[in-house]
This record gives C-alpha cells, sequence and structure tokens, in this order.
C-alpha cells in the first residue's frame, strides 16, 4: 500500500508543535488570550452610529480604552464570513440584513493578542466593544507565525494557501475541536511538476496537552546545556506527534494537461481514497480535493489515540464535501525554482568529523550522486536512514554514491554535529554525511524535509528532487538520472 501523502512528507522546522484545531489563521494572535466585550445599548451614542443595514465592530484598548486600527475583523453568519479592518476610529462596519452573526479579531495589530473569543449580534444588538491587551514580550514570541504558509491558531476560521491558490473558510464549530488541526499549504513538492499541493490533518491532542509542551520547551535550557536541550525538544516534539497526525482532506491543484489520476497516482492507493471531486478553475490550473479514508489514515496509530479523538477524527472526514464547498480558488503562487535540471552545484564544506569537502572531489568518479537533505529534528529523516543505508550499499554496485547534507549543522554548530552522528549511528548510516553551508543552503531552498537531489560525476543536477521520504521514488530516479548520463 503506498504512503498517504502527509505520512511521507515531514514540514520544516518551524512546524513543530503548532496549535490550530478549527478555523485558524497563519500569523493571527495568541490561542486562549482574553478579550471582553460590552453590547452598546439603544442609548448609547455608539448604537445611534450603527447606519442601517449595518453592524459595527468596536476594537478598542483594554486599558485605556483607546481605538485600535488596522484589526482585521471576521463577521460571520451561519453560512458566509466577511471581513474588515478597523478604522482610525477603532471601528470596522458590515453591511448584513437583520440577523444572528458572530465576530471576533481575525488578525490583531502588531502589540496586540487577538485573543480567541467570539461575540454574538443580534437584530437587536447591532454593535459590540471587542477589548484587547497588549502582548508583553513573551507573549508576542509565541504568537510570531513561521512565512512557510505552515504556522496557524485557534484564532479565526480563515485559511490561505498561496502556494497551492486557494482559500477556505471552515465552519465556525471548527474551533470547538479538542484535538488540534494542521494546515500545510505544500505547494510544488517537485519544482516545475505543475502539480501544487495542500492538506488539513488532525493531531488527538487537546489544547492542554499542547501548551504543556510548549511549556516544557520554553523552560529548557539552551544556553547553558544546547545539546541536552535540543534533544529534549525533539524528546517533546516526537512524544507529541507520537499518536500521529492523520489527513482528511487535500487540495489539489494541476496545470492544463494533468491528469488528477496521474498526480494522485505516487502518494495514494485506492483504498485510502474515500472521495474526489472538482473545485473549479483559474488561469492554466484546474482544482481538486481528495477525501481520505479515515480507517486508511488512522490505522497505524489506531492504539495511540482515545476513542474520543478518533470519533472526532472520522467526524472530520464525514464533512469533506462541506469544507470542500467553502474553498475559493486562486492562482498559486509558484517559487522560482532556485536549481534547474542542468545547473552544476559547487561548494566547499567539511564532513561532520569536520575534514575538508570540495564537490569536485565528492561527485568525481561516480555516476550519479544522491544528495538527501536532512535534518536532526526531522523524524521523517531519521525515520528513512536504516532504508538510506541498505540503499547506499546498492548504489555503490551500481558505480553511484548516497551523500547525506545535514541542513541544522549549518556553520559547524558543536551540539548539532554530536547530535547528527549519534542519530546516524544509532540508526546504522555508514555513507558520508556533510555539514551545510550559506550558499548551498540559499541555492538548494526547500518546501519540505528531506529533500533529495541527484547530480552527475560534475555536479549537474539531472533531475527534479524528491521531496518527502519514498525509497521506492528514489531508486525510480536513480535509473532515471542513470539513463541520462548513459
Amino acid at each position: 500500500m503506498r504512503k498517504i501523502l502527509s505520512m511521507i512528507l515531514i514540514l520544516t522546522m518551524g512546524a513543530a508543535l503548532l496549535a490550530g484545531c478549527g478555523g485558524s489563521s497563519q500569523g493571527t494572535g495568541n490561542a486562549g488570550g482574553t478579550a471582553t466585550a460590552s453590547s452598546v445599548s439603544a442609548a448609547d451614542p455608539a448604537a445611534a452610529e450603527v447606519p442601517e443595514g449595518s453592524y459595527v465592530i468596536y476594537v478598542l484598548d483594554e486599558e485605556s480604552g483607546d481605538p485600535i486600527e488596522d484589526a482585521i475583523v471576521q463577521f460571520c453568519s451561519d453560512t458566509l464570513c466577511q471581513t474588515g479592518k478597523s478604522d482610525a476610529t477603532g471601528k470596522a462596519v458590515f453591511e448584513a440584513d437583520s440577523g444572528n452573526y458572530t465576530a471576533h479579531v481575525l488578525k490583531a495589530p502588531e502589540g496586540y493578542d487577538a485573543g480567541s473569543e467570539e461575540f454574538d449580534l443580534t437584530p437587536e444588538v447591532r454593535s459590540v466593544e471587542i477589548k484587547l491587551k497588549k502582548m508583553n514580550d513573551t507573549a508576542a514570541d509565541e504568537s510570531e507565525s513561521s512565512d512557510d504558509g505552515t504556522s496557524y491558531t485557534k484564532t479565526s476560521a480563515s485559511w490561505d494557501f498561496p502556494k497551492t491558490g486557494f482559500t477556505l473558510t471552515l465552519p465556525a464549530d471548527f474551533k470547538d475541536c479538542k484535538g488540534q488541526l494542521m494546515a500545510t499549504d505544500y505547494g510544488e513538492l517537485e519544482l516545475g511538476s505543475g502539480v501544487v499541493w495542500a492538506s488539513l490533518g488532525y493531531v488527538g491532542r487537546t489544547d492542554e496537552e499542547l501548551r504543556g509542551a510548549e511549556k516544557e520547551i520554553e523552560s529548557l535550557d539552551f544556553e547553558g546545556d544546547p545539546e541536552g536541550a535540543a534533544q529534549k525538544q525533539a524528546d517533546i516534539s516526537n512524544e507529541f506527534y507520537s499518536v500521529g497526525m492523520f489527513p482528511f482532506l487535500y487540495v489539489a491543484g494541476l496545470r492544463d494537461g494533468i491528469e488528477l489520476d496521474a498526480a494522485m497516482d505516487p502518494y495514494f492507493s485506492e483504498d485510502e481514497v474515500a472521495a474526489t471531486g472538482e473545485l473549479g478553475k483559474t488561469g492554466s490550473y484546474s482544482f481538486y480535493y481528495i477525501a481520505i479514508n479515515p480507517d486508511a489514515a488512522a490505522a497505524a496509530y489506531k492504539d495511540a489515540n482515545s476513542e474520543e479523538m478518533l470519533a472526532e477524527y472520522r467526524s472530520l472526514t464525514e464533512r469533506a464535501d462541506e469544507i470542500a464547498a467553502a474553498i475559493t480558488v486562486k492562482e498559486p503562487v509558484l517559487p522560482e525554482a532556485p536549481v534547474n535540471i542542468g545547473d552544476v552545484l559547487t561548494f566547499e564544506t567539511t564532513d561532520l568529523d569536520g575534514n575538508p569537502v570540495k564537490s569536485e572531489d565528492l561527485f568525481a568518479g561516480h555516476k550519479v550522486t544522491m544528495i538527501n537533505i536532512w535534518g536532526t529534528w526531522c523524524t521523517h529523516c531519521i525515520i528513512e536512514l536504516p532504508d538510506l543505508e541498505e540503499l547506499s550499499h546498492e548504489l555503490e554496485e551500481k558505480g553511484c554514491q548516497l551523500v547525506g547534507l545535514c541542513d541544522d549543522a549549518l556553520g559547524g554548530d558543536e551540539a548539532i554535529l554530536t547530535e547528527a552522528k549519534r542519530i546516524l549511528e544509532e540508526n546504522g548510516a555508514t555513507y558520508t554525511n556533510i555539514v551545510q553551508t550559506e550558499d548551498l543552503q540559499q541555492t538548494l531552498q526547500l518546501s519540505a524535509f528531506p529533500t533529495t537531489y541527484f547530480v552527475d560525476s560534475e555536479g549537474k543536477v539531472l533531475t527534479l528532487p524528491v521531496v518527502g521520504r519514498d525509497i521506492d521514488q528514489y531508486r525510480a530516479r536513480i535509473d532515471e538520472a542513470l539513463a541520462i548520463v548513459g
């Protein structure tokens, strides 16, 4: 059985221990923050300012009562959501028929906590005040998000996937999930392939467990004991995800001429897919959703999850059509490929023991070199090490070689080098491993780990890289590369 896409990919380090159950948005405020609301009565002057056919949200500083400008507010009915920005008076106005609505701050201006509370509006109450707390330095650090499209919190119901090319507004009740939702905007897994991907997945851990793991990591002494802290951080992360991350929906964007079955074939088997459907077309891309069979996705981790969490996950898979209906497609934002087929890699670095390595010497005498880029924090990278060791011997018989490139050993960090050597030894990996350099890291920009390139004896890139761990794909790409060099 082929591995489901999310099972063979690992996010970049910034995705470790991310919050996100239910509606969420990249870069929003810290979930669990406080905000207070007070309805504006008909006798209040503010109520008189509400235009006919409109609702007004006032965003104010909790301590001073001053208006807060540029807060992004979301205003939702049972069927749709609008967003608006507060003006200099702290006011965001929404035109809407008389009815029942909810409002919350989707994204607060810098220095404020957006909070996670929603506020009710009715035909009689058409205005509310949302008071935001200023964040201290710690809260500000905690609310920062990565720029790779993977950081989400429980603050809102709007997700944006620029790399894949769509936006999604989840049902409002998703924020009440006990477990965590994780949304990943992969974009092109293979640069230049014309196929973009995103996924929605579920982790059976409660908010309390997430906060606890985050606090444990925050308490680690990275300055006084960097090696021990790094190992403890990895242990905490591995324990948090030991219950598994189960996908329940994928979105694929396919450039004209590419069929959905062909795009799915490397990643999914028939028993892993419950349904597929069209989402629409924009520019040269057609979009589809892929709903996952919950039994196939959760099978490997079933015993590690409670019945309650498994039931919640199953309920998400059953709502695939509802989620898909809330997707709006747009043109995907494609990165410029930093490395193209035919480009030549040249660099100077060291191996993990500090011995100098030049690319021309490293590649010379080998028909093909497979460069596997990994990290000591990357669970999937570590899982595949025994298989890579076996593959390295197969490659030797073909006049080829496998080289590991440890990404987080950049700059020769002694703690990381020690950890990398420990991991390799424990997993029986004896093939050559080298240290990442700033120039090479800039050249081989990655969307996920592991990523694997294939070059000839002069360092010329022969094929598209393989993104994610997939031994069968490695073997197929090696055969493709050998056919090229003859």
